[in-house]
């Protein structure tokens, strides 16, 4: 940084500076109430099981607990002791510990911001809108309680202990014990997160801006300052430059001081090269500053806008002081160009331009832009106002109350939980924990850390947000078996299962469903599988093998416990659990809270019978429960044979339960219905045997599954109305 900053402002606060402190206020404010919100983080289910795992093991575990699919090497975690502090918080006070210190974390980063931005010499005003930007630009970093809150509050403290001083002079005791300082919080850092590297790279961005100070000094032939002022030039730059290299040389020797070594600081070269990093694009997509839709849509067009506003102010400030230290040759010039703050920031802007995800580094060229810089006159103040405002009136829109709204407005008691149950689909989480189920498990890429949180390491899961963790191999399989097709020449998806292994399948989602991934009936009637769980969002499958007998008795067991009729040869049948166990089916996700009073509007004399009938229709269909969605779209043909929608779902129903004379005579009516249908018998009556017959099976539910005969409002209705929070788990 320069040589000489001014001290920050402490005059009165004027109007302005009123005003944008109480924006800042409000944004703060609803930055925290987001933070604290009810866990739905998807990695801090895996950072929480890999904490026990590292408080039980050590930093080198046998073998993960999670993952069936690790590399070799993936027990070794780059952010291990975050894991093992976030899992100690949980078993002192749970989820509400959890939210706490995430509360903290954000209020200590919120007030670093602040501290750094005052530290240039800005006015509160100027600092505070500052801050504003950054929880806009960092919001989503903030929000998620992930290693990165260590990352950024301790590149943070980086700054404020080293990065930001002159180093000029003499060494000093004082100047070695922030070299301690800073080397043992190098050194913590290291093992919370791999983004040591960043703390790193910014030293060595520090250095060569005092590298290009000497070199700008001897190119325009300056010479030593005059009488008291700064020093910038030849001879005069070498202690700075002396004790930033032995802050680098301390900085590398304690980053080293992690179970991984060296290899801490490769960790995100390594993993772009054998990894599914970088399928993960929603927060790894480069940032574009020229096109906003260029982003993945993982930041808003404000977001864009600001990051742009700060990129566009570096590079005229920049220009700007360049021009004049041309024009003036003098060492006052040459350190009011700041070559060390030059060189933080232009490192901060290459991380940011690389991954949206480093967007809360835009405090450093931001930084360099506020040192020197005044605001004062009314445009400027008046600009200072607009500023804040708009950005907190559209924090507290977008990230702030609409995010609360979306997460939990249609349920006020939401807020109170510990995390959403709906998200992670609960009622088959608690299936096979009560069940008591082991094995390999195919599951949804964001519900790996939740089931390993709950069920490791009795199952353990095909993928999880470890990406590093997985060869891109690994994932390939995975988005296979998502479109029902083989990764390998010849492969069918359940080929790939096979070769990894796998004993119970977790199928997701429903038609329209707004993730886009629907494999709930992925393996329906499929031979040598076996319908073990169902809701109308969810299914799970058992293969049925020698190795899996002990799960199947367990399964039999625990409906047995539950009053529940399984057969261990059918399957679990849902038409069964609906007919005899209403309030179970309810209470499990595969019928709604006000069922009875759905049902009481089936008979044709109630006035609303016909959009009733449809629901329930749905529903049943999304359940698997064929037999009773035939027989009520049977009843409604019968009163209204012009019903398309009931026609399609009773062909729909009548294919899938193998009754194909009953599926071409209702579909005659409609020559698209009786084409599809026709097609459909003709594939199913192809004569196969062994595992031609399975892969005959998958192609057919997957026919089915694409010509599922329901709209996307239709179904988003039933989500609505079905109960999927489960008390007390």
């Amino acid at each position: 940084m320069r040589a000489v900053n001014p001290a920050p402002s402490q005059g009165p606060r004027t109007g302005t500076d009123v005003a944008v402190l109480t924006a800042l206020a409000v944004t703060v404010g609803l930055m925290l109430l987001v933070a604290g919100a009810p866990v739905y983080t998807d990695d801090l289910w895996w950072h929480l099981e890999a904490g026990e795992m590292y408080a039980t093991e050590g930093p080198w575990p046998a073998r993960d607990w999670m993952l069936y699919t690790a590399l070799p090497d993936a027990p070794i975690q780059h952010e291990w002791l975050f894991g093992v502090m976030v899992y100690l918080i949980d078993r002192l006070g749970g989820f509400p510990a959890l939210r706490v210190t995430h509360v903290l974390w954000v209020a200590l980063i919120t007030a670093g911001f602040y501290a750094t931005f005052r530290r240039t010499g800005a006015s509160r005003g100027a600092s505070a809108l500052s801050v504003i930007l950054m929880l806009s630009l960092a919001w989503l970093r903030l929000a998620q309680y992930r290693p990165d809150l260590v990352s950024i509050l301790a590149l943070l403290g980086l700054y404020h202990l080293a990065l930001a001083r002159d180093w000029s002079g003499a060494p000093t005791r004082r100047r070695l014990a922030i070299l301690a300082a800073a080397g043992l919080l190098v050194a913590v850092w290291a093992n919370f997160h791999s983004l040591v590297v960043l703390g790193i790279n910014l030293v060595v961005a520090a250095v060569l801006g005092v590298g290009l100070q000497g070199a700008l000094a001897r190119f325009l032939g300056i010479g030593p300052a005059r009488s008291g002022g700064p020093t910038p030039g030849g001879a005069e730059t070498r202690p700075r430059l002396a004790a930033l290299l032995g802050l680098l040389a301390v900085a590398l020797g304690c980053a080293m001081l992690n179970p991984r070594g060296p290899a801490q600081l490769t960790t995100f070269l390594t993993s772009s090269g054998q990894s599914a990093l970088w399928f993960i694009v929603d927060e790894w997509s480069p940032f574009n500053p020229f096109w906003p839709g260029a982003n993945q849509d993982s930041i808003a067009l404000l977001q864009w806008a600001g990051a742009d506003a700060v990129l566009l102010a570096f590079a005229l400030t920049a220009a700007r002081r360049f021009w004049r230290l041309v024009q003036g040759r003098s060492a006052a010039d040459l350190a009011r160009f700041d070559a060390v703050g030059f060189g933080l920031g232009l490192a901060a802007i290459v991380a940011l331009l690389v991954s949206i995800r480093f967007l809360w580094l835009a405090f450093l060229p931001l930084v360099y832009v506020l040192t020197g810089a005044r605001f004062q006159g009314r445009a400027r103040q008046a600009g200072l106002l607009v500023a804040a405002v708009v950005l907190s009136l559209w924090f507290s829109q977008g990230n702030g109350v609409a995010e609360l709204a979306a997460k939990y407005g249609d349920d006020p008691g939401g807020y109170a939980k510990g995390y959403q149950h709906h998200r992670y689909h609960s009622e088959g989480v608690a299936f096979l924990a009560g069940a008591d189920l082991e094995g390999r498990l195919f599951n949804p890429y964001w519900m790996g850390g939740f089931l390993g949180y709950w069920l490791a390491p009795r199952i353990q899961v095909f993928v999880d947000g470890r990406t590093e963790h997985y060869a891109y191999e690994t994932y390939v399989d995975y988005s296979a078996v998502l479109a029902m097709k083989g990764r390998l020449p010849n492969e069918s998806f359940l080929d790939v299962l096979e070769r990894h292994g796998v004993d119970l399948f977790f199928g997701v989602g429903f038609p329209h469903w707004w993730l886009g991934i629907y494999t709930t009936g992925h393996l329906e009637n499929v031979p040598g599988w076996v319908l073990v769980s169902r809701s109308y969002r969810h299914a799970i499958y058992l293969r049925r093998n020698a190795r899996n007998r002990r799960n199947l008795e367990r399964v039999a067991a625990y409906y047995q416990r539950e009053g529940i009729p399984f057969d261990p040869g059918r399957g679990l049948d849902p038409n069964a659990v609906i007919a005899r166990r209403p309030d179970w089916a309810r209470s499990h996700g595969m019928l709604p809270p006000d069922w009875e009073k759905l049902r009481s509007e089936l008979p044709f004399e109630a006035q609303d019978h016909r959009r009733a009938r449809e629901v329930v229709a749905i529903l049943y269909a999304l359940d698997g429960a064929y037999e009773l969605q035939t027989a009520l779209d049977r009843e409604t043909l019968a009163r209204y044979p012009g019903d398309l929608d009931a026609r399609a779902r009773l062909v729909h129903g009548l294919l899938r339960l193998g009754e194909f004379e009953a599926a071409r005579a209702a579909a005659a009516p409609v020559p698209a219905l009786a084409k599809f249908a026709g097609n459909y018998i003709r594939l199913a009556s192809a004569p196969t045997e062994g595992r031609q017959s399975a892969r005959k099976q998958a192609a057919l539910d997957h026919l089915l599954e694409k010509a599922f005969p329901v709209r996307a409002a239709d179904t988003w209705e039933i989500d609505l109305r079905m109960a999927t929070e489960l008390p007390g788990y």
